[in-house]
């Protein structure tokens, strides 16, 4: 399981990383993502690989990759997909794993 460290690794966030902004651009379901870190909060974006598609989503999270923590799933299917993440610590690594869910079948797809 490979997670994502935000604004400075893939994998991860590291809040110390204040105000850094990251944009990549990946194949399927977690295409065109973006991460935006403060002080003590994130957030994560990311669309579907298809603007067809719809997904809810949540993001799960903490402070080791053991995770811990996560947002609350969004209440309607959608293309785009936005959370933020609260809580973190300055100078504190926070590992995170988006989910996808099937609006129809509940079937989970994490991020790599």
């Amino acid at each position: 399981m490979v997670m994502r460290k935000l604004g400075i690794l893939v994998g991860v966030v590291a809040v110390a990383a204040f105000g850094a902004t990251r944009c990549e651009a990946a194949a399927g379901d977690f295409a065109r993502q973006w991460t935006y870190v403060s002080e003590t909060s994130a957030v994560v974006y990311w669309q579907l690989g298809d603007i067809k598609n719809s997904a809810l989503s949540y993001v799960e999270y903490g402070k080791t990759q053991a995770l811990g923590s996560r947002t609350l799933t969004t209440a309607e299917p959608r293309w785009g997909q936005f959370h933020r993440l609260k809580g973190l610590e300055t100078g504190v690594p926070c590992y995170y794993r988006r989910v996808n869910v099937d609006p129809a079948t509940k079937a989970e797809t994490k991020s790599p």
